[in-house]
């Protein structure tokens, strides 16, 4: 969450900046359609030559690993939340 945090706050505060005292304008589109171009290009794989097999089982491996990471963080605040609990 802090990440998150971090990043909303130097948008919200640097995009005032950006749109007036560097008369970008509108033109602030392309900036962020260029990051989120950039963004989406390194995290989506490639799929060329695929079959949609190989690409479900990547999906899958990927989803793992990702769950992999949420899960012992989700563990330990169901036991703290065990351990508070006057029953």
């Amino acid at each position: 969450m802090g990440v998150f945090s971090f990043t909303v706050s130097m948008i919200a505060f640097a995009c005032p900046y950006i749109y007036y005292s560097s008369n970008l304008g509108p033109m602030m589109t392309s900036l962020f359609g260029g990051t989120g171009l950039i963004w989406l290009l390194h995290s989506v794989g490639e799929t060329t030559g695929r079959i949609n097999n190989d690409i479900d089982q990547l999906l899958k491996r990927k989803s793992q690993s990702v769950s992999d990471r949420i899960t012992p963080s989700s563990k330990s605040m169901a036991q703290k939340t065990r351990l508070r609990s006057p029953l």
